[in-house]
């Protein structure tokens, strides 16, 4: 097969990676006769205008960029279709990969690592540009040991306009808590990215862990880190305060400057004392969690949808953090009375809705929202409670799926969740099972088709199962918790229960299920 030149110049030899984004080539310039590595848009993105300017901005934004720390950018260019950026070619691994293949690094390896990170984001936040995207694959660990940072792909320029006003760009594991609710960013929040990194570097594991991004992103704002010396006994006193200042979540507690956190780093690694404060013990309410869309966990950089502006719920902790000392606590805040009741205000604030409530479950009792659009927050929060719409949602998720897709039916056990679903895309069948001791309908179901065009929403209260049917070719659907979601408390019952009975709509194609949902028992079980 004919080898490809682009741009009349640059000769593709062979692929070395592909990121969510892009193709990276090695390839030889033919005028300087130098081996270069080519970043090739992915063609799915190239006749999309925006992705092409972040595509520019990406160039752009690097070749000002001048580090020895930073991965050179020499060229960008359209040949056809196709956007290429030409960087500098290097050889040796990313840091990633040293960690799966080493564990734990040493600790002046950590710092070390972590100075030289430092000194790149320097240079970038002095030209008011914040990577967005810090993490150990960025990372390139060369054959002499030392770094350099790459892929300003979803970096921007402060002021920058290419970034959807409804996304939110990053990697779960990395990203910083604001970053997760949609705010804007500033250079703390590649600060607190490159604690996370080396926190890992520290411990050979992330701080924060779970099955899907939603969960980890609820850790990063709502959960302290376990310190890296119980998990490394290794990690000193002075490296552990230098990391964990790095990851504190209010972004004012933290290093305020890369220069600062490479000034302390360097004290450390020269063995002179290190004047870094204790870090928090407590967590309080953590502000407002973003919705997050997201299908699966994945190193790749993905896009989380933002919160609708100003109307998000407050995000509280219940319990505990899993495997901490006692003197890592939980505060759960107190209640606010002006605390925007976060499901239904954001739904107002489009459009005029219905809510068909599970309370009054099987009478099929519809309570119409009042219009709180332009309203002050106190006055909105009060016309919504006589409406008789009074609970607190500490946790807003959003999910896509596909026809035929069936869930549940799910609950938590010792964490009994309350849920408002919605439907933006498409159309889903709802249903709620009553699994309350006791109750009346105990075993009972009811269910409610929600679409994009009847504007229902559908609240779940605790102690209910929760399930659904996708009946559109696509669907979007928003649902607001009145508790985090809790992997090791989940309960389920099978879907075709006999004695639950459910009427699920008959589709022209196969219900699909996950493993874990064909395994579910039936009611009591």
């Amino acid at each position: 097969m004919e080898q490809r030149v682009l741009g009349g110049r640059y000769l593709l030899k062979d692929k070395v990676g592909t990121g969510g984004m892009a193709t990276v080539y090695r390839a030889q310039d033919q005028v300087l006769d130098r081996t270069v590595a080519v970043k090739i848009m992915l063609p799915q993105y190239a006749g999309d205008a925006t992705f092409a300017a972040r595509f520019k901005q990406e160039a752009q934004a690097a070749a000002g960029l001048s580090s020895p720390y930073i991965v050179g950018v020499y060229d960008w260019g359209k040949d056809g279709d196709t956007y290429y950026i030409v960087m500098e070619y290097l050889r040796g691994t990313d840091l990633k990969s040293g960690i799966k293949s080493h564990g734990a690094l040493d600790p002046k390896k950590v710092a070390q690592i972590g100075s030289q990170i430092s000194s790149a984001l320097s240079v970038a936040h002095k030209h008011e540009i914040i990577h967005r995207d810090i993490k150990p694959q960025n990372i390139m660990v060369l054959p002499d040991g030392n770094i350099k940072v790459m892929d300003f792909g979803i970096a921007r320029a402060k002021n920058s306009h290419l970034t959807q006003d409804n996304n939110v760009l990053g990697t779960a594991h990395y990203v910083s808590p604001e970053q997760t609710r949609g705010q804007d960013l500033g250079p703390t929040s590649d600060i607190y990215s490159l604690g996370v990194v080396m926190y890992e570097c520290a411990t050979g594991r992330v701080p924060f862990d779970g099955d899907d991004a939603i969960s980890v992103a609820l850790k990063q704002v709502n959960e302290l880190p376990i310190p890296p010396s119980q998990i490394n006994s290794g990690v000193d006193a002075d490296l552990e305060r230098i990391i964990l200042k790095c990851m504190e979540k209010d972004p004012a507690n933290r290093f305020q400057t890369a220069d600062e956190l490479r000034q302390v780093l360097n004290s450390y690694l020269s063995g002179r004392a290190v004047n870094v404060s204790e870090p928090t013990r407590i967590i309080g309410a953590p502000g407002e969690l973003g919705a997050t869309k997201t299908r699966e966990l994945s190193d790749q950089t993905r896009a989380m949808v933002r919160p609708v502006s100003g109307v998000s719920g407050q995000n509280t902790a219940r319990s505990s953090v899993s495997g901490s000392t006692g003197s890592y606590e939980v505060e759960k805040p107190k209640s606010n009375k002006n605390k925007i009741i976060a499901a239904v205000v954001a739904a107002v604030a489009v459009i005029g809705i219905v809510v068909a409530f599970a309370t009054g479950l099987f009478g099929g009792e519809q309570v119409t929202v009042p219009d709180v659009l332009g309203k002050d927050q106190q006055t909105a929060v009060e016309l919504i409670k006589e409406a008789g719409i009074d609970v607190e949602f500490v946790q807003d998720n959003q999910s896509q799926s596909t026809k035929g897709v069936l869930r549940g039916l799910h609950f938590q056990k010792q964490y009994p969740q309350g849920k408002l679903v919605r439907v933006t895309k498409g159309c889903v069948f709802d249903v709620a099972v009553d699994l309350r001791t006791g109750s009346k309908t105990y075993g009972k179901w009811f269910g409610v088709e929600l679409s994009e065009d009847n504007f229902k929403q559908f609240y779940i209260p605790e102690g209910f199962a929760h399930g659904f049917l996708v009946l559109s070719d696509q669907a979007e659907f928003c649902y607001k918790c009145t508790d985090f979601y809790h992997p090791d408390d989940e309960g389920g019952i099978a879907w075709n229960d006999p004695t639950i009975n459910v009427a699920w709509p008959e589709l022209d194609v196969p219900y699909r299920m996950s493993e874990k949902d064909k395994k579910w028992g039936r009611l009591g079980e």
